[in-house]
């Protein structure tokens, strides 16, 4: 994807963000009704540039390998403050095969996170390129959210590769250089691989699971 091809979608992000219409649109007649010759309305799905964004993300670029997304997360060995019910394969339809009980510990070995839901960022205004040399991103370019690194950094996809960059956008960040759009419709999935003390392996998700000592390395 170019980036004339970004930034014309980047225009379509603007005004569905400002709920702007066209400008040489024919107003109504009289009686208030548009002329024969007006367009139909767009429907949902060709209005909403997150989902057309999420469209066009590549389905290897939602498997996030070996993430662990937070602060000073670390896969190593960890001690659950409750049940962790172990899957053959990381996915819910799996049952349960095993269940690691409450101060158990084991080696969380490995994992991934699978964006399930994605974000848009809007740039705004130019922000410099990271590492130095790389290009920059201005006004009128579109980034897909992919998952969060820590320490105030995120992988993102600009339409062409993946590239971690600090966030740029939010109310927390002064200047702000970017809008965030549909950041209610992020979602992820975190499953982590396990082997027991015992040499049992599995997969859970590490989100819908009680409290885990040992993640984070910073605490």
């Amino acid at each position: 994807m170019t980036r004339s091809t970004r930034s014309g979608m980047y225009a379509t992000v603007v005004l569905a963000l400002l709920g702007c219409g066209r400008a040489d649109a024919p107003p109504p007649d009289e009686g208030g009704a548009l002329p024969p010759e007006a367009a139909p309305p767009a429907s949902p799905a060709e209005d909403d540039p997150v989902a057309r964004w999420a469209a066009l993300l590549p389905d290897s670029l939602r498997h996030r390998g070996n993430a662990c997304p937070f602060e000073c997360c670390v896969y190593r060995d960890w001690t659950p403050t409750g049940d962790v019910a172990l899957r053959a394969r990381p996915s819910h339809a799996e049952p349960a095969v095993l269940a690691i009980p409450p101060d158990q510990t084991f080696t969380a070995d490995s994992g991934f996170v699978q964006v399930t839901g994605v974000s848009l960022v809007a740039v705004t205004d130019s922000v410099m390129a990271e590492p130095p040399g790389g290009t920059p991103f201005l006004p009128g370019d579109t980034l897909v959210v992919l998952d969060y690194v820590g320490e105030g950094f995120f992988n993102i996809w600009d339409g062409e590769r993946v590239r971690e960059i600090a966030g740029f956008w939010g109310a927390e960040v002064m200047p702000s250089h970017g809008i965030l759009l549909g950041g209610e419709r992020y979602a992820r999935e975190w499953w982590v691989h396990a082997t027991t003390r015992a040499g049992e392996r599995g997969w859970f998700n590490a989100d819908s699971v009680a409290r885990l000592r040992g993640v984070d390395a910073c605490g």
